[in-house]
């Protein structure tokens, strides 16, 4: 979180909000034409959520995305079978799950109902044993719980472990519920949705358009604060993950790189707690629309777009802005230092945007402590935590401030998100990095205000180069376990 203590710190924080061409995310006047919604609720929207057992159970058909050994993608089948009704096209994509026919229904004996649903008229079957299950006394099952409505897709609902920066489909649901709920991440080579359970719209009716996600539930203190992503037209999203929805793609674009930004980031670190809700987010600064010259506007949507577009769901994004070179699995960037290069470009343009010089950027890169803390550190860099007796000698820091324990720690994001801003902004590359934040930033880091060390490998640009040779890739998130 950023330690408001100097005049420099305070000084980038007024600058973030006091200039002409920054107003509020929730400010009319932005020029941002967003409509923030949270779509389901993961308690009183429950009775809508189909697990993959009672599918199965249900004569629904199972689509999985399958990779071969030459990196084509092809769909896998599970159910039923032919007799199931299922057409020979589907949409692309997966996990998501189709029901059968009405007349596979009908000719094993489920219950047909006939009603409105969202004001249209639509029709639906009934299992018994479910129907059983709503006829127990006392039971708390109504027929709502259990509608299959034939033909219909059952499509991902997207959950907070889901949705990362940039990445609608971060990790892939194991097995589990509530707090015993295991998730695994996914692989940029195998991104797939691969949620907990599914819903149709045919209940729900469609969201809007062009939507991005974020993580509600979040902190000051964790990696990264602020997670964000694009999510598919054709799933609805749990509490955990509210939306933002705009007529123009553009827009929904722009302010996803403008959400997973490290200056948006940084503010949205000053305010939460625990969850990042509307009250907050909208309460954040960005610079408004009318500020970006349409170079800007082109310059993001094409990084966000080969970010973003790793999963055939995502294709309508893709193909609205380039009608002309449809989607396909090697539409999205999948090398991470590639995908590191075009997330560090868009930091460096959203940097820009906001209106701050170099030294004020990498003030802001200095709040996030916890990054890159899977990869080995340069020789000598030292990130400092509070310590006590009970320090290991030689991590023992004693200052004047207290008694600090210092780790080795990499610092490749910081480095490679400052040097593609210094290049954009043709400034001259630090030789001494130290004697550089000391001097142009306002922050020694041997004194009391920093937390690190810059050990060894003082020349910005070769701390890039080293820290490559030693296996570090900037911005990739912290694993556990």
């Amino acid at each position: 979180m950023l330690d408001i203590k100097s005049d420099g710190e305070r000084k980038v924080i007024e600058k973030l909000h006091d200039q002409k061409h920054l107003k509020p995310l929730g400010d009319p006047n932005n020029g941002w034409d967003v409509k923030y919604a949270r779509e389901l609720d993961m308690t009183n929207d429950a009775w809508l959520f189909k697990s993959r057992d009672w599918m199965a159970r249900r004569g629904f058909t199972q689509v999985l995305p399958v990779r071969g050994e030459d990196g084509a993608w092809t769909q896998e089948r599970k159910g039923p079978g032919s007799v199931a009704g299922v057409p020979d096209e589907l949409p692309p994509g997966g996990e998501y799950w189709v029901a059968a026919s009405a007349s596979y229904y009908e000719s094993r004996g489920y219950e047909k109902r006939e009603g409105a649903i969202k004001d249209e008229p639509r029709t639906w079957y009934i299992h018994s044993e479910d129907l059983a299950l709503v006829n127990q006394k006392g039971s708390r099952f109504s027929e709502d719980h259990f509608r299959i409505f034939p033909g219909a897709q059952y499509t991902a609902l997207y959950e907070g472990r889901m949705v990362h920066n940039f990445e609608h489909a971060q990790k892939a649901y194991v097995g589990g519920e509530g707090r015993k709920t295991i998730w695994k991440d996914i692989e940029l080579e195998d991104k797939r949705l691969a949620s907990r359970v599914f819903v149709t719209l045919e209940e729900t009716g469609e969201p809007g358009p062009y939507r991005l996600g974020f993580c509600d539930v979040t902190g000051a203190t964790n990696e990264r604060t602020t997670l964000a992503a694009l999510v598919s037209p054709a799933s609805l999203a749990g509490n955990a993950v509210p939306t933002l929805t705009s007529p123009d793609i553009k827009q929904t674009l722009v302010v996803t790189a403008i959400m997973n930004s490290f200056v948006f980031d940084s503010l949205a670190r000053l305010r939460v707690s625990t969850h990042l809700n509307w009250t907050y987010a909208s309460a954040l600064t960005l610079p408004m629309a009318s500020s970006l010259p349409e170079t800007t506007v082109r310059e993001i949507t094409e990084r966000v777009l080969r970010l973003s577009c790793t999963t055939p769901e995502l294709a309508p994004y893709w193909n609205e802005v380039f009608p002309d070179d449809p989607w396909s699995y090697d539409s999205a960037e999948r090398d991470p230092w590639e995908r590191a290069t075009l997330r560090a470009e868009l930091d460096a343009i959203v940097a820009e945007a906001y209106g701050l010089s170099v030294p004020e950027y990498a003030r802001i890169l200095t709040t996030f402590p916890l990054l890159d803390r899977n990869f080995e550190s340069l020789p000598g860099d030292l990130f400092l935590t509070e310590g006590d007796d009970s320090t290991p000698e030689d991590r023992k820091i004693e200052a004047p401030d207290g008694v600090w324990d210092a780790k080795p720690r990499s610092f490749i994001t910081r480095d490679f998100a400052l040097l593609t801003y210094i290049r954009r902004q043709k400034q001259p590359i630090p030789e001494r990095l130290d004697d550089w934040f000391r001097d142009e930033v306002g922050l020694d880091s041997e004194g009391p205000l920093s937390r690190f060390r810059v050990g060894e490998v003082k020349d910005l640009e070769a701390r890039e180069e080293e820290a490559k040779k030693l296996g570090a890739v900037p911005y990739v998130p912290t694993t556990r376990g």
